[in-house]
């Protein structure tokens, strides 16, 4: 949000987000505000002000112009108005009330009225903003159809949109200088490929495919095209991805400053690109593979051991984890699920230098035994989680393993018989 406006800019090798992190940390020091939750590795998940400062900060914005919300606006404050709020509002009521706002940055709007969008509103609406730079839609349940006139945004950075289904023009692709596009809330949406090309997107989050009776999902009519589609995204740094039709394995290749990537249902090719010699991109951080779609091939090894800067891991769908040597070697946390082992996990995951957090999920195991014993288990392991391993009636600790052992949770796993003492000293019970 404050790189889109540009209140932040890089600084040397800093990207604009790691300056935006720094701001957040001096901003705590002076508790101007409040962290409420932290990553595994320190970082700032989410925050929030105290009372008292947020009604100083709106009294100071609307004095200065900097920020209106919706209920209180007449054609004199529009004119002057920066960012505009509507919340719980028909969206259709807004846009006929004809408020002229044309140094309008930012228009955030959410709603859980299920109304039909009238175009010829949408239109409107869309035209008058011609400077607007952040635009976040949230309809909730409803249907929505961009019209072509979302091409006329063209200092548009940011643009969030939630909707039940949607569909979005090829005009999208004039927005040269967007960088966070965000469709992830979407349940059914029309995109044209030619997204895959705006140049200077840094954030590419696409919504959670679903395949049921109601054809949820994500659709395209050139989908079965992408492989003669080239693609430049050189800024990318977070991609959000089904992972069938959308994207083609060997475009990885192309995300050199890819941070984070999320692909919900992963095909084998994207594996092969992760495993090779090369890594896609040096400064990958986070990574999450989800779905078996690749889970029953045992031929299929995962290969990590090159992503030096790969601290944090999600991994569904296997049916056979990689060998310690070929996880990433500085991996801090590490997440399980669905992958329906048959082999005692921690065999391998003890073995693993520097994890701190390790969380296995539903069926991550099918087995009924697991050892967590060894004086050199689990050298710097802090928390473990174990959820809803339906098989699961032995676990093994000694005093020797797990040193530094500061929380264990577990839950749902109905046919454990007994917790070592090792365990149950640190547990945390859930209420």
């Amino acid at each position: 949000m404050w790189t889109a406006e540009k209140f932040l800019q890089g600084i040397g090798d800093l990207e604009p987000e790691d300056v935006g992190e720094e701001y957040v940390k001096k901003l705590v020091a002076r508790n101007l505000v409040q962290v409420v939750r932290r990553r595994f590795d320190g970082r700032i998940r989410s925050c929030r002000i105290h009372d008292l400062l947020h009604s100083l900060c709106i009294n100071l914005a609307k004095e200065n112009n900097f920020f209106h919300g919706c209920d209180h606006l007449n054609s004199s404050s529009a004119m002057r108005a920066r960012r505009l709020v509507l919340r719980h509002k028909s969206i259709n009521e807004y846009i006929a009330s004809n408020l002229k706002a044309p140094k309008l940055r930012a228009f955030f709007y959410s709603s859980n009225i299920v109304e039909e969008i009238q175009q010829k509103h949408l239109k409107s609406f869309l035209s008058d903003f011609r400077m607007l730079g952040v635009l976040s839609l949230e309809f909730g349940l409803s249907d929505l159809c961009l019209p072509n006139e979302i091409g006329n945004l063209s200092q548009l950075t940011c643009f969030r949109l939630s909707a039940y289904k949607a569909k979005v023009p090829c005009a999208i692709c004039k927005l040269r200088k967007l960088q966070t596009f965000d469709i992830q809330q979407c349940r059914f949406i029309e995109l044209p490929m030619c997204i895959w090309k705006i140049k200077d997107l840094r954030h590419l989050l696409l919504c959670e495919i679903r395949f049921s009776s109601f054809n949820w999902g994500f659709w395209s009519k050139t989908a079965k095209l992408n492989h003669l589609l080239e693609v430049s995204l050189p800024y990318l740094q977070t991609l959000v991805v089904f992972g069938g039709e959308e994207l083609n394995p060997i475009w990885l290749r192309k995300f050199r400053n890819l941070r984070k990537l999320e692909v919900k249902y992963c095909p084998r090719g994207i594996i092969e690109e992760l495993s090779h010699a090369e890594p896609i991109s040096a400064k990958l951080e986070n990574l999450r593979l989800g779905s078996p779609v690749f889970g029953h091939d045992q031929t299929l090894r995962l290969d990590l051991s090159r992503y030096q800067n790969l601290v944090r891991l999600s991994i569904g769908g296997v049916k056979k984890l990689p060998n310690a040597d070929e996880f990433p070697p500085n991996l801090i946390k590490l997440t399980i699920a669905y992958t329906y082992l048959e082999e005692d996990p921690m065999e391998v995951l003890k073995k693993l230098p520097k994890l701190k957090i390790l969380k296995l999920g539903f069926d991550s195991y099918i087995g009924t035994k697991m050892d967590c014993s060894g004086a050199y288990s689990f050298l710097q392991l802090e928390m473990l989680q174990i959820r809803h391993l339906r098989e699961l009636e032995k676990v093994i600790a000694d005093e020797e393993g797990m040193p530094k052992l500061k929380q264990v949770i577990i839950s749902d796993c109905d046919r454990l018989k007994m917790i070592p003492e090792k365990l149950e000293n640190v547990r945390k019970y859930e209420k």
